[in-house]
């Protein structure tokens, strides 16, 4: 993932989701995202993260298509600060 302070949301392309997640279904969501370009979103779920020490499980939005994952700012207040070194 790219780590994208200026982003709210975590945020996943379809196309790479449906490659780690084959079988899983995504939530409906009411989300609106300004800045990511003209990308409709598919669905959101939470997902287990780990990091070093730390799993979680956070909110992940996906977008139609392919692109970059971007890590936003949801998940870096998770105290993963040194992710950003």
């Amino acid at each position: 993932m790219e780590v994208d302070t200026g982003a709210s949301m975590s945020i996943m392309s379809e196309a790479t989701y449906y490659k780690l997640w084959p079988r899983r279904s995504l939530s409906t969501t009411h989300i609106r995202l300004q800045t990511y370009p003209n990308r409709c979103i598919v669905g959101s779920t939470d997902v287990q993260v780990s990091y070093e020490d730390q799993t979680a499980q956070l909110p992940l939005v996906v977008v139609k298509g392919a692109g970059p994952a971007l890590l936003g700012r949801n998940w870096i207040s998770k105290n993963w600060s040194n992710i950003i070194h």
